[in-house]
């Protein structure tokens, strides 16, 4: 399956070759596995540009302008409804928990701050586990 394919499974009529390419690109340029960003993405916001999360989250990867305003400042991300500056500033903040590393802990205190509860760790578990489902679906036919 080609990587634009991928995307399209997961996003649905969500997926653009825009969207493919930017996850693409960025996730090389934060040293993150693309696989990885569209798992987040999909566990996220289900691949919703202009999705709201309860707590004030936004956009693809659920960024808190509120916990994260330092980090869209220093990588100029105005607008976190544009999925570029989105991605740009989730990727980053996974590339700075060290998420290759250690995928587990680092998507936990992604999705719950660093006293990440129970729900957490379940998070964290289905987004290695989509992770996992991509991996192998791009690597079949290649």
């Amino acid at each position: 399956m080609s990587w634009l394919e991928l995307v399209v499974f997961a996003c649905g009529s969500f997926a653009t070759p825009k969207l493919a390419d930017a996850i693409e690109s960025i996730s090389a340029d934060y040293n993150v596995d693309k696989h990885l960003v569209l798992s987040v993405i999909y566990q996220e916001s289900r691949c919703k540009p202009n999705a709201v999360g309860a707590v004030g989250e936004l956009g693809l990867m659920q960024v808190s302008p509120r916990w994260h305003h330092d980090r869209m400042v220093r990588l100029g991300a105005r607008n976190l409804f544009d999925p570029e500056s989105n991605i740009k500033v989730g990727t980053d903040l996974l590339n700075s928990l060290n998420v290759m590393s250690d995928p587990h802990t680092a998507l936990a205190i992604y999705n719950g701050g660093y006293t990440f509860p129970e729900s957490s760790k379940k998070y964290a578990s289905a987004v290695i586990q989509r992770y996992q489902q991509y991996k192998a679906l791009s690597e079949k036919d290649a």
